[in-house]
């Protein structure tokens, strides 16, 4: 009898064992998949950028922002004046090259009206501007003056703004005023290969 009780006590206990363990295992899966999803749920909600890249992308933007425009520094360079830029374009030594008696410009500004003699000598004879080149004040009235000398002149300006006649008469005159600052280059016609060359730097 007594062994008989033993083995049905075993029998009885083998189920229970096999219970406790298939609710152990029950509650560990069922951990396992909470865990999962949770790490799911954390993975999801992570921005795309960490910190670290957000701080450096910040930095980047100020370091940007503070560097100084090189446009600043090209404005605050000083400019040229009106007459200098006018002045500049034109190659007076080349235009000058055949001219015999040309010595620089004579300074005539602040003078209301300037002279300049035509078929005055100095290439070849009396074919020749004196003075060949002048600086005359805005308003300044050019008057050009023949000698009668080397026949036949005319007073002719490169860029087509005036011209007088031809003429060989002592004492005939043709003016021009100049209001506008810039540079004029003149010629005569029948002398202008030989040098027979002027010209007018206006300033303020």
């Amino acid at each position: 009898m007594t062994r008989k009780q033993a083995s049905d006590d075993r029998q009885d206990a083998l189920p229970m064992v096999s219970r406790r363990t298939t609710l152990r295992a029950a509650g560990a899966a069922a951990v396992g998949a909470v865990t999962a999803l949770a790490g799911c749920a954390t993975g999801g909600a992570e921005p795309d950028g960490t910190p670290a890249d957000i701080e450096t992308g910040s930095t980047d933007e100020s370091t940007e922002t503070d560097a100084p425009e090189e446009t600043e520094t090209e404005t605050a360079e000083p400019t040229e004046t009106a007459t200098e830029t006018e002045t500049s374009s034109v190659d007076w030594e080349s235009w000058f090259a055949p001219t015999d008696n040309h010595d620089g410009f004579e300074d005539h500004t602040g003078e209301s009206e300037v002279t300049v003699m035509v078929g005055a000598d100095g290439i070849e004879g009396p074919h020749a501007f004196e003075p060949t080149a002048i600086h005359v004040s805005p308003g300044t009235t050019v008057v050009w003056e023949w000698t009668g000398g080397g026949g036949t002149h005319d007073v002719v300006d490169e860029a087509g703004a005036f011209k007088s006649e031809l003429v060989a008469d002592e004492g005939h005159t043709f003016e021009q005023t100049f209001d506008e600052v810039g540079a004029t280059q003149y010629f005569c016609t029948p002398h202008k290969a030989m040098g027979m060359r002027g010209g007018i730097i206006v300033e303020e």
